[in-house]
């Protein structure tokens, strides 16, 4: 979600308050969506390097679907 709110900002010119609120919405609305202590996991994943957190994730909490 950082990279998400960061990319917001940085390439779409979204003023940081709107950025962090909506990520500070979304994470009100679907608390089960959040993943953590994956990060262990992400130097053993052997796709694209910049996609691997996601990935690890995934992993982590044994998600049937990657949406993103």
């Amino acid at each position: 979600m950082a990279e998400v709110t960061r990319n917001l900002v940085q390439k779409w010119g979204m003023p940081v308050v709107k950025a962090e609120r909506r990520e500070t919405e979304l994470r009100r609305h679907f608390p089960e969506a959040w993943v953590e202590g994956f990060e262990s996991k992400i130097e053993l994943m052997a796709n694209d390097p910049g996609d691997r957190h996601a990935l690890a994730a995934a992993v982590h909490s044994w998600s049937d679907l990657i949406v993103t």
